[in-house]
């Protein structure tokens, strides 16, 4: 694969990785912290899933999920149930807190989800994200979440209640490190918030 480079004003330097079905060069951030939190998708399984999508210009953003048609990593979202230990604590580059589950492994997926956005600094379109499995919603503290109505945030509560991300996929062991772990705030006696910071 021809490597291709640009830089947009703000020095943030790009990477074409390939083109989609509908012909369409799309690029990858250098060091961008969303894609090496996911250490497992590779570049040559990247540009081969970039070949079977169709992305049309008529959105600026796009979240899609590819079948690969074998089992191409593990899906690292999976259900919990009450017997579950789950925990709020902050991934390796990220600002906020996730929902964690301890002791449970990721599940064999053929599926890749990839997040498209095209940028007005350049007009490329960039793989922002990529990872094994099905889509999940937004986290409760994207900042996009607020933004929503409270039917979209409700179904998002919904699915964050009975899922988590498995510690093994995002720290190598079954619990993370303390550190990581996000105590939650105590106000007014004993009502307990989610600290979103």
């Amino acid at each position: 694969m021809k490597t291709e480079t640009h830089n947009d004003n703000n020095k943030v330097e790009k990477k074409f990785i390939g083109r989609t079905a509908d012909n369409i060069h799309v690029y990858i951030i250098e060091n961008n912290q969303h894609m090496l939190a996911h250490t497992d998708v590779s570049e040559e399984l990247l540009t081969e899933a970039i070949q079977k999508v169709t992305f049309g210009l008529e959105n600026n953003e796009r979240i899609i999920t590819v079948d690969m048609g074998r089992i191409i990593g593990k899906q690292a979202c999976v259900e919990t149930t009450a017997d579950d230990k789950v925990v709020e604590a902050k991934r390796p580059g990220r600002k906020n807190a996730s929902r964690i589950v301890c002791n449970r492994d990721p599940v064999p997926t053929s599926k890749l989800t990839l997040g498209f956005s095209i940028k007005r600094e350049d007009g490329l379109l960039t793989v922002y994200t990529a990872y094994p499995g099905e889509r999940a919603p937004m986290e409760l503290t994207d900042y996009k979440y607020k933004r929503l109505s409270p039917e979209e945030q409700a179904k998002i509560r919904m699915f964050w209640d009975t899922h988590a991300l498995c510690s093994i996929s995002t720290y190598g062991i079954h619990e993370p490190p303390a550190e990581a772990i996000v105590k939650p705030k105590t106000i007014d006696s004993n009502e307990e918030i989610r600290q979103e910071q």
